[in-house]
């Protein structure tokens, strides 16, 4: 019995229109042979490059229904978002009776 490894790869992105976040998927469940190991590569090492081209692509851009401008997001871009909406909050005031 022959076992394939598969390999699926996910983008995780920022709608600029609606701030809200999508999961577009790059390879769905490919045998890791057919991935040039080019591409594997720069997938492993999360080249910011690779992600640019990557949702530029009109394969890409097709599989996951794309129109409008996205761009990368990210741990530091989520972190900037919060600490953008505690400042619009404004202090806290906590209240003594």
């Amino acid at each position: 019995m022959l076992r394939y490894k598969l390999i699926g790869a996910w983008l995780l992105a920022l709608c600029t229109a609606c701030g809200e976040t999508a999961k577009l998927t790059v390879l769905e469940r490919m045998n890791v042979r057919s991935v040039r190991p080019e591409l594997l590569d720069r997938l492993h090492d999360d080249d910011p490059g690779l992600t640019a081209e990557l949702l530029q692509d009109p394969v890409v851009r097709r599989r996951n229904g794309l129109s409008g401008k996205i761009r990368r997001t990210g741990p530091s871009r989520r972190a900037a978002r919060s600490r953008r909406a505690a400042r619009r909050a404004g202090p806290t005031r906590s209240r003594r009776r």
